[in-house]
């Protein structure tokens, strides 16, 4: 029972958090969306942080088996593992939009308790095996050289980095949330030809 009470109230603070973010969230409704008092919430979740963090790594431990799967699968070549890892991230952050900036919020508030959380997961992502790939597949010609850790980073950045900075995107772009996710949708097919294009010899 005390489980099944646990799972409701993370799926009501899911929900509640990704239309309200962080900031505009509260405890009484996502309560009332559990169906359930303050009290009890508060029993399992002493503070809407500590709640914050439990669905962040319910969703980081979810997320992250498939991306190690991605990037250790010995089947795929390299610009197969590009789109697939792309869609994948991309999905996850339209999804959860606000999983990406809670990530910035806690790196610059408290970043050993969020790191050594992260650490402590044994499904952190492992791109090492697919960074190896890229050196291979480079010195058998079928992609171009590059540096492996600068194309990852990129890969992560064009994903993330306008959901980091969606607020200041909407107004320069004058665009509503609705459009924005429209944008993000169409921007997954773009970031994956963009590094096809990059990596084709």
């Amino acid at each position: 029972m005390k489980k099944d009470t646990k799972n409701i109230i993370l799926l009501a603070a899911k929900d509640v958090f990704t239309q309200k973010g962080f900031a505009g969230a509260r405890m009484q409704e996502i309560a009332d969306k559990a169906g359930i008092n303050k009290g009890l919430l508060h029993y399992y979740f002493k503070s809407k942080n500590a709640l914050f963090n439990a669905v962040f790594f319910e969703i980081f431990d979810a997320v992250s088996p498939e991306l190690n799967d991605i990037l250790s699968s010995k089947e795929t070549d390299v610009l197969t593992k590009v789109s697939l890892f792309v869609d994948r991230y991309m999905n996850l952050l339209l999804q959860n939009p606000f999983f990406i900036s809670h990530i910035v919020c806690e790196l610059n508030r408290a970043p050993n308790k969020l790191i050594s959380g992260i650490l402590r997961s044994d499904k952190i992502p492992n791109p090492i095996p697919f960074l190896v790939q890229l050196q291979q597949e480079a010195q058998e010609g079928k992609i171009k050289q590059t540096d492996p850790f600068q194309l990852m980073i990129s890969i992560v950045s064009l994903c993330a980095f306008p959901f980091v900075g969606r607020p200041v995107m909407e107004i320069i772009l004058d665009i509503q949330t609705p459009d924005f996710l429209q944008l993000m949708t169409k921007r997954k097919e773009w970031i994956k030809q963009f590094i096809h294009d990059g990596l084709r010899p």
